[in-house]
């Protein structure tokens, strides 16, 4: 019996960790973690990136779609900044103004939207990479105090006489010409230039060359992420990773990625 004690006992202590075998494992630990975060992160800006063009594809289907119905026009008026959230106000056309929004008049064409009462909130006009970028949790019910812009309208082209055409029209103009929506037919017939070089709908950020600011939105591209840096004393501030690039999608309804500089990848 004796024995046999002695012998569970030093089973019992050959089981337990030595403080070095238990900071070997942390250790291990550690840089498994340390090579898989870079890992994880990518894959999830990759799968961020896919749903925002898969969301572009949604809005392009649906403003063919609306063009079709439409005798070629195009919709609008329309400002630049494509919001994701509306309200019944909009629906009746109270509060619609020189804001019109994409999403109320493509509303039948594009996934049927998150409803709360008289609030809306399209997931379709929502970039999840700026989503998260943003730390936003958006849901129909609470709209956020200062509601962001993810994708800004091409809403000025120029034509060969070097003038600006706008193909959505601008419902604070007065000249019938800039007012009203332009049919996509008169928009191809008055550039130099192939619809499919043409964009129409891509990622917002500020650092989008003579871009509004709207409160709330993206401040640097976030595609494929967001990277801390020390900029001016502000640490942590933001600013787009290197390969950044925005997601667009096209007059002829295609959909690519453009560098900072507008090069196709």
């Amino acid at each position: 019996m004796k024995t046999l004690a002695k012998q569970n006992t030093g089973r019992c202590r050959r089981a337990a960790f030595t403080l070095t075998e238990l900071l070997v494992v942390i250790a291990i630990v550690a840089i498994l973690a340390a090579v898989l975060m870079p890992v994880l992160s990518t894959v999830r800006a990759n799968a961020s990136s896919t749903k925002c063009v898969s969301n572009l594809h949604q809005i392009g289907a649906g403003m063919a779609r609306f063009v079709s119905d439409h005798d070629g026009y195009l919709p609008g008026p329309l400002a630049s900044g494509v919001q994701a959230y509306y309200f019944k106000a909009d629906l009746d056309g109270v509060s619609l103004g020189a804001n019109k929004r994409l999403a109320v008049l493509l509303q039948a064409y594009v996934a049927r939207p998150l409803q709360s009462g008289g609030n809306f909130l399209n997931p379709v006009f929502v970039c999840p990479a700026a989503k998260r970028a943003l730390g936003l949790d958006l849901n129909p019910a609470k709209p956020p105090k200062d509601e962001p812009i993810f994708y800004l309208l091409n809403n000025s082209v120029s034509d060969t006489a070097a003038h600006g055409i706008l193909p959505f029209g601008h419902a604070s103009k007065e000249a019938e010409d800039q007012a009203a929506p332009k049919r996509l037919a008169t928009l191809a017939s008055r550039i130099n230039r192939n619809l499919s070089d043409v964009w129409m709908i891509k990622d917002f950020d500020y650092d989008i060359k003579g871009a509004s600011r709207y409160p709330g939105s993206p401040e640097h591209p976030v595609h494929p992420t967001y990277k801390s840096f020390d900029h001016g004393g502000a640490t942590g501030a933001l600013k787009a990773h290197p390969g950044s690039y925005r997601n667009t999608l096209f007059f002829d309804f295609h959909v690519a990625r453009l560098t900072l500089d507008d090069k196709p990848l």
